[in-house]
């Protein structure tokens, strides 16, 4: 319930915003709507490198700009613009970016945190050189820790989701307006955490509890959890074109566990958004270098 009500405040302040752009309509210049969504999970100085260049290089006078953070959209209207310096805008998102990540990923961190830790109790409760689990409540104990891990990896994926209806109202409302539209999703790579080598050898070899560690640690969902050909029609009808920034990054190597990753849903999804509407699919660890990319 608390997800959703986020999610319709997110949908009621973009249309607030983006229906004061509408009056735009009257200006002599056309230009062009941005709209870019931060979906990351760390503030780095490459996101910093980023809002610079937005901000120095690709944004006209005439342009209109929304930007998103995990938490909630920030409106850069001509008005804004005209009577802020670059610099002020730029020193503002950064610490709005930063202050929205940090926050508003503490629930998908604190799920790591968990999975990490039913990691260890199970890998506590294998003995990787035998293959065996002391006893049947041994096994019961691992079932039941494999379910608990079974929960957060739902509630992560539940977590990471952006809504359909999000970009169904978005294309609705930029339809709306002069002028081209692009929407950029810039999405930094997802991990999980599963146990070793050696402990996932041992769960392989009991047949008690073999089929349930595969389906929890092996499995990695490419679902369509939006209805890519209906979100694509609706931005096309809106001649919006959607840009899919895949953000790479360095894996935290952990002591006793594996990092899997777990972006196939989200990758498989936004992939094919990008290619319905004429944008571009990339993959990178400098976000910059990705917008600059697109604007040659």
């Amino acid at each position: 319930m608390k997800k959703k009500l986020i999610l319709g405040i997110i949908v009621l302040a973009l249309l607030v915003a983006l229906n004061v752009n509408a009056e735009t309509k009257k200006e002599k210049q056309v230009g062009s709507n941005y709209i870019i969504i931060f979906q990351v999970t760390d503030y780095t100085p490459k996101i910093s490198e980023t809002v610079e260049y937005i901000f120095n290089d690709m944004l006209k006078a005439e342009d209109r700009l929304t930007i998103f953070s995990p938490v909630k959209p920030y409106n850069f209207s001509q008005k804004t613009r005209q009577v802020q310096s670059a610099k002020k805008l730029i020193k503002l998102t950064k610490n709005v970016l930063k202050r929205d990540i940090i926050g508003g990923t503490s629930s998908y961190k604190q799920i790591l945190g968990s999975m990490k830790q039913a990691v260890i109790e199970i890998g506590n409760g294998v003995n990787p050189s035998g293959g065996g689990f002391g006893s049947s409540s041994g096994v019961s104990t691992l079932k039941n820790q494999l379910v608990n891990y079974k929960t957060l990896l739902k509630e992560m994926r539940n977590l990471r989701k952006l809504n359909e209806s999000l970009f169904l109202k978005l294309a609705d409302m930029l339809k709306k307006l002069d002028g081209k539209s692009y929407i950029y999703v810039v999405y930094q790579k997802e991990l999980r955490i599963i146990p070793n080598r050696d402990v996932m050898e041992a769960l392989r070899k009991n047949p008690d509890i073999k089929f349930d560690a595969m389906e929890v640690f092996a499995h990695d969902s490419s679902e369509e959890f939006i209805n890519v050909e209906n979100v694509s029609k609706a931005l096309n009808a809106s001649s919006t074109t959607l840009n899919f920034f895949y953000i790479k990054g360095r894996e935290k190597k952990r002591r006793g566990m594996q990092i899997k990753e777990f972006s196939g849903d989200v990758y498989n999804v936004f992939s094919k958004l990008a290619k319905a509407t004429g944008g571009m699919v990339i993959s990178t660890s400098k976000p910059k270098a990705a917008f600059e990319k697109v604007g040659k």
